[in-house]
């Protein structure tokens, strides 16, 4: 499949997120993993913070410093203003080496169910398959930013593992690896997005004419 990362739009807002650093973001900020950002952000400390929706009860709770005081956005969408985010999921799935197949399936059917979507939603804050369950009444009294994740949802775009195929792996080490890079400084976005395009063309991929 065809992959394209070396263009203007990919290489203007690498530099300008790189810009980022040590500036309006801490210097360690290219450390951070989830649990780092969110220890940061919920101690009051930053005014942003991208996280997956676990985030939101936790920074909701009791003894949370920032209680009713934080609410959830989009991602920016740019010159353009179309927001995108990552479509993932959980892929439950039945193995076809299963010895007890039809135990196995009603395992999965009882996870993808309603009731143990709305339990899981409620207990984590992560969002929900099933379009009926945003429109939960206990969902939307706990969450009331669930609507929007609905909303967010339906314009996410799905990772690059459909053209990527069995690369998937390689294809994100070397994606990450050029993005970070970028980050620290060691390298600005054209000549790391030109790097990461021969290294892709290496792997066998169809690069844009």
């Amino acid at each position: 499949g065809v992959i394209e990362v070396n263009n203007e739009p990919t290489i203007n807002i690498l530099d300008k997120v790189a810009s980022w650093v040590g500036s309006i973001s801490p210097d360690n900020v290219i450390t951070f993993g989830e649990e780092d950002a969110r220890g940061v952000w919920q101690a009051g400390n930053a005014a942003f913070m991208r996280n997956w929706g676990y985030a939101y009860p936790l920074g909701q709770a009791d003894d949370s410093p920032i209680k009713d005081l934080f609410g959830v956005s989009p991602l920016p969408g740019g010159e353009a203003g179309m927001s995108a985010a990552t479509l993932g999921g959980w892929q439950l799935a039945v193995s076809k080496y299963s010895e007890n197949p039809d135990a196995a399936v009603a395992v999965v059917e009882y996870f993808s169910g309603y009731d143990a979507q709305v339990k899981y939603t409620l207990l984590r804050g992560e969002q929900p398959v099933s379009p009926a369950v945003y429109e939960d009444p206990q969902i939307q009294e706990q969450l009331p930013y669930i609507s929007l994740f609905k909303t967010i949802l339906e314009a996410a775009v799905a990772r690059p593992s459909t053209v990527s195929g069995s690369g998937y792996g390689d294809v994100s080490q070397l994606y990450f690896t050029a993005v970070h890079s970028v980050l620290t400084g060691e390298a600005d976005a054209a000549t790391a997005m030109a790097d990461l395009e021969l290294q892709l063309a290496d792997l066998g991929y169809e690069l844009p004419e």
